[in-house]
């Protein structure tokens, strides 16, 4: 859960000291299919970049077997209404193929297919439909979720706010129980602010557990067009229980 202030962005999370993961992040949608979003203001323009990156548990699929790998297949669409009108304003559709060697590993528990779309809407508000359908065993599963404009009109104020890990390589949006082998967990957002001219950007975070500051730094980050950035955060072994993550620059803040 996490509350809006001023420009200082709160993330909370359970941490857990078992054997089998770090932490854990509440998460809030269906386990077969989740979709993470990240929204980005086009530079010069009133329209949004909207990537989503969408989860479909692998073991709710059916695979069948050919002469090599075990094989998945799956069409989407992800529909987006404008919250007004009622009317669509832009959809995205395709199919997907998930392959496997060993049967193991269509089974494993757990265990998602990720894939990485991308759309530009209209900076209004937003219901976005994501549609699934296992084109083997005709099954559909459906996410669906509001998506707020971004006000260009509060400078100095943060967009969406993302949580990351990288797994084998492989970008995962966090919204689950992190193994024991995740040392860093990656935060993005983008500034809505037309008056940054420096080459640098300070921010400034800090890590509360019971009131007291368990890690804290000054974060430097180069500036960029789009002004999106990303900073990573170690974790650390001792992080016990629920804990706060806040992020402040120029004296404002925003929510995760």
């Amino acid at each position: 859960m996490i509350y809006k202030t001023s420009f200082i962005i709160a993330l909370f999370f359970i941490l857990s000291c078992t054997s089998s993961s770090k932490f854990k992040l509440e998460s809030k949608s269906d386990d077969n299919l989740i979709v993470h979003v990240e929204k980005y203001m086009t530079p010069n323009s009133d329209s949004l970049n909207v990537y989503f990156f969408t989860k479909v548990l692998q073991e709710e699929l059916v695979f069948v077997k050919n002469a090599k790998n075990f094989v998945a297949n799956i069409s989407y669409r992800i529909i987006a209404i404008d919250k007004k009108s009622s009317s669509v304003v832009n959809n995205i559709s395709g199919e997907k193929t998930v392959v496997h060697q060993f049967y193991e590993d269509t089974k494993e528990n757990g265990r998602y297919f990720n894939f990485e779309t991308q759309m530009f809407l209209p900076n209004t508000n937003h219901e976005i439909v994501t549609i699934i359908k296992d084109l083997d065993s005709k099954r559909v599963f459906k996410n669906k979720f509001e998506l707020d404009y971004l006000d260009q009109n509060k400078k100095n104020t943060i967009g969406d706010i993302t949580a990351y890990i990288y797994k084998n390589k492989i970008k995962e949006h966090v919204d689950q129980i992190i193994d024991a082998n995740t040392d860093f967990i990656w935060f993005k957002f983008q500034i809505i602010d037309s008056t940054v001219k420096r080459d640098s950007i300070n921010f400034f975070y800090s890590l509360i557990q019971d009131s007291v500051i368990i890690d804290s730094s000054i974060i430097k980050l180069s500036v960029n067009e789009k002004n999106i950035y990303n900073f990573p955060v170690e974790i650390q072994p001792f992080w016990e229980d629920k804990a706060k993550l806040f992020i402040t620059y120029k004296g404002h803040s925003s929510s995760y």
